[in-house]
Formats: structure tokens, C-alpha cells, sequence
């Protein structure tokens, strides 16, 4: 009986809190590809719910997973965009997620506005399958290669991404090396992982933090809800 006082909104931003928890971690063990891959297969069956669904608690599941699936995504692509971007240039791909994020939030308003909402969700769910199939297409990670012990194949994958062996073999050795030092860093961190808890959990005490972490909190809430009502 829940369910009838809730509106589905509710779901779709409980999927999008645990989707963000665990798409890095399924992205990390998983690899960048084959995470978007699951949560495309994931967000297509949110769809379908949406569209086929019966009752009110199938939209309920639809909403859910579609948030789920969507922040998955969210927390995987940037770093897939930036680790087989080439490193001069990231500053400009890292902007491509946010940017044709609006974009499919507009298209998708606009078949709203075209279509009955079955129309608009089948339109989307064939946009789901199709970028299903280019991903299949798409290489995987060299950075998530060389973290698994996988150097033969991300070689192999960084000189179909350059298309130069030379540079392949250059970008390979400094990646390898970035890792190592990642490593070692991780190590030092852990060895003194009560010292920094103590520190920080201090620091999250301090004036010097809370002012400016309420109000940047506070502006993008404001921001947030703002955007909601246009």
C-alpha cells in the first residue's frame, strides 16, 4: 500500500544513490565496457518495464532499475572517456559526458512532447539496443588492462586506439608506471590509515571546512531543483 502514497520519482532516485555506490565498484572488478554493457542490458529491462509493465509496482521496478542502471553509467563513462582519450586530449573529452547528457535529456523531452509516452519509450528502448551494439564494437580499458596484469592485450588495445606502434609503446610504459606509483601510494595510505581518519575526521570539525561545504552543498541543491521546475 506504500507504494500508492510514493510517486515513481521516488525510486528512480533511491536506483540512482545505490547506482552510484556500486558502478564504480562493478566498473572496477568488471572493467569499464563490460560494466556499461551490463547496465545497458539493466537499463533495457527498466524500459521495458516501464513500457509492458502491468500494475503500478512494475513501474515502481522500472523506475528503480532505469536509476540504477543510469547512475552506473554515470560513474563509469567519464573515466572510460578518459583513460582511451589521448592525454593531450581529456581536458576536451572530459566534457563530452555532461555535454550529450543534456542532449539525451532533450531529445528525450522532445519525443515526450512528439509521441504518447508507449511511442516515446519504444523509440528509446531501440536507442538503448543500438548503443548496446556499438559498445560491443568499442575497445576495453588499457588503464583496467595493465591494473589486471592484462600488458599483451592493452598494448594491442591502445595500438588500435592510437594507430601508431611507437606511440602505443610509449603511452604503455607510462601508464604502467603511473600504476606503480598508484600502488605505491596506496600502500603508504594504508599503513597509516588510522593517523589519516583521526585528521580528517578533525578537519571535518573545522569552521574552515563546514562554511564552504554547506554553502557549495546548498547551491547545488538550489540548482538542482531549480533545473527540476523549468
Amino acid at each position: 500500500m506504500l507504494l500508492y502514497f510514493l510517486p515513481p520519482a521516488c525510486m528512480f532516485v533511491i536506483g540512482c544513490f545505490l547506482g552510484s555506490l556500486g558502478g564504480g565498484i562493478q566498473s572496477q572488478f568488471l572493467g569499464r565496457r563490460n560494466s556499461m554493457l551490463i547496465s545497458y542490458i539493466i537499463l533495457t529491462l527498466g524500459i521495458i518495464c516501464l513500457r509492458f509493465g502491468p500494475d503500478l509496482a512494475t513501474l515502481f521496478i522500472g523506475q528503480f532499475i532505469n536509476g540504477f542502471s543510469c547512475q552506473c553509467l554515470s560513474a563509469v563513462i567519464p573515466a572510460y572517456t578518459g583513460e582511451i582519450s589521448q592525454p593531450q586530449l581529456r581536458k576536451f573529452t572530459g566534457t563530452f559526458f555532461v555535454t550529450f547528457f543534456f542532449i539525451g535529456g532533450a531529445i528525450t523531452f522532445g519525443l515526450s512532447a512528439l509521441f504518447h509516452v508507449n511511442t516515446a519509450l519504444l523509440i528509446i528502448l531501440v536507442m538503448s539496443a543500438i548503443n548496446f551494439i556499438l559498445l560491443l564494437f568499442c575497445p576495453k580499458s588499457p588503464t583496467w588492462l595493465i591494473s589486471k596484469e592484462r600488458h599483451e592485450e592493452a598494448f594491442i588495445t591502445i595500438k588500435r586506439l592510437r594507430g601508431n606502434e611507437v606511440v602505443a609503446k610509449s603511452e604503455l610504459g607510462r601508464l604502467e608506471r603511473n600504476l606503480k606509483q598508484q600502488t605505491a601510494a596506496s600502500k603508504q595510505l594504508q599503513q597509516s590509515t588510522k593517523t589519516n581518519c583521526q585528521s580528517f575526521l578533525q578537519i571535518l570539525k573545522t569552521r574552515t571546512f563546514l562554511r564552504p561545504f554547506i554553502t557549495v552543498s546548498y547551491t547545488h541543491l538550489r540548482a538542482h531543483e531549480t533545473l527540476r521546475y523549468l
